[in-house]
């Protein structure tokens, strides 16, 4: 993964985190929203952290709660970001199956 990747997952991370904390401040006059919107906040926060670290992984059910919950562009960028993570991270672990040719399969 090249440091450009790392940098745009970066970005998209921190608008989802910008759009989520103003969902949570606007829907701060409810109490009961804020039980799910501040956790979500924070795990968005944490998948901004590990974006470029070895501990990085997808976050497709945090990307639809914020949907559902905190807001299409936050939802919508977290999305974004992990097709990009998905993308990297299978073409990193393919593997590649050459065919064997009859003169080595009668050998084995």
């Amino acid at each position: 993964m090249n440091q450009q990747d790392n940098s745009q997952k970066q970005t998209l991370y921190l608008v989802a985190y910008i759009f989520a904390i103003i969902a949570t401040v606007i829907s701060g006059l409810f109490i009961i929203p804020l039980f799910w919107m501040v956790p979500m906040t924070i795990m968005i926060n944490n998948a901004k952290k590990q974006v470029g670290t070895p501990n990085e992984k997808p976050h497709i059910a945090l990307a639809i709660c914020s949907l559902l919950f905190l807001g299409l562009i936050s939802g919508i960028c977290i999305l974004i970001a992990d097709v990009s993570t998905n993308n990297n991270t299978q073409t990193a672990n393919t593997v590649v199956v050459e065919p064997v040719s009859k003169d080595e399969e009668a050998t084995i």
